[in-house]
């Protein structure tokens, strides 16, 4: 991610021995598998949300008022495209090894 970003170049390793304390809970990590049952989650939610105003929709047509896209349905989407952007970058960090780099 840091080469993409241009942060490091990537040519040069180094460690030191700085602890870091972590907030990478187990509760919060997502495996692909993980992943994959989160967007079929909101695939379901997404489409509950749209069939529900829908059904609004065809209560009140004839009131003239409309139904909007809830704060909720928006937060799921924005969710979704970023499950669905991790899910690509580990698929091509799984197909595209660099040249020189081994994976241990």
């Amino acid at each position: 991610m840091c080469v993409k970003l241009g942060l490091i170049e990537g040519n040069t390793l180094f460690v030191d021995g700085t602890k870091v304390r972590g907030s990478a809970s187990i509760h919060k990590t997502l495996t692909k598998k993980d992943a994959d049952k989160l967007l079929r989650k909101l695939n379901k939610r997404i489409d509950a949300m749209l069939n529900e105003c829908d059904a609004v929709d065809e209560i009140e047509s004839g009131s003239g008022s409309y139904v909007k896209m809830s704060k909720e349905l928006a937060k799921t989407e924005k969710l979704k495209a970023k499950v669905e952007g991790a899910l690509k970058e580990l698929e091509e960090g799984e197909t595209g090894v660099e040249e020189g780099v081994r994976r241990v």
